[in-house]
């Protein structure tokens, strides 16, 4: 078995035998497909809202009070902002169009470059979190049900975890792969660990 080039289905055909090879496949491919569907709300949120901000300052009103839809001028053909950017149909569009091309390549090596991305991300909410804790405290109340920071310690809310179990396997799925081809592995280590313990 050629170690250097070895996928995750291949380790679980590897110890599992076909059964388990295929398992893994089946779950793997059940949880890309939630995967994308996750992001794209996520990614079509984020530029509605983006969208809706940019509108919103640079519309020529600029006071805060609420306007009526007689006030709202026309954009484009006649029709009015709210007509146009829609979340569920504009939005979407305008992002496959975006996105769509990106298929293209030939290789995923172009999208690991932005890995230091996400760590960048990473540390700035671990900053974020501490900087937050340090100006306010940790407030949580697991004793007195009527104040505003009470935490329930058990709540039957917790089938959402299963999102992130899988989005962590879906993850696991792909860390073969994206760190094949990198110079010095070993150091990945040493982070991963100092990352996880302080998450």
């Amino acid at each position: 078995m050629d170690t250097e080039q070895m996928e995750f289905a291949d380790i679980c055909h590897h110890y599992l035998g076909r059964a388990g090879s295929l398992t893994a496949f089946v779950f793997s491919l059940l949880i890309l497909v939630g995967a994308v569907l996750a992001y794209w709300v996520l990614m079509s949120n984020f530029v509605y809202f983006s969208g809706v901000l940019l509108y919103v300052y640079c519309h020529v009103d600029n006071t805060f009070s609420s306007h009526s839809d007689e006030d709202d001028p026309t954009l484009i053909f006649g029709f009015k902002f709210d007509e146009i950017w829609k979340l569920q149909l504009t939005v979407p569009i305008c992002l496959a169009i975006v996105v769509f091309p990106l298929l293209n390549f030939k290789s995923p090596t172009f999208f690991t470059k932005f890995n230091m991305l996400g760590t960048i991300s990473v540390v700035y909410l671990l900053c974020f979190n501490a900087s937050r804790v340090a100006e306010c405290g940790i407030n949580m109340d697991f004793t007195n049900k009527t104040s505003t920071h009470f935490v329930h310690s058990a709540s039957w809310n917790f089938p959402a975890l299963t999102g992130m179990l899988t989005m962590s396997y879906f993850i696991h799925n792909c860390l073969l792969t994206m760190l094949r081809n990198q110079r010095n592995p070993e150091n990945n280590i040493g982070i991963r660990y100092n990352q996880s313990e302080h998450s």
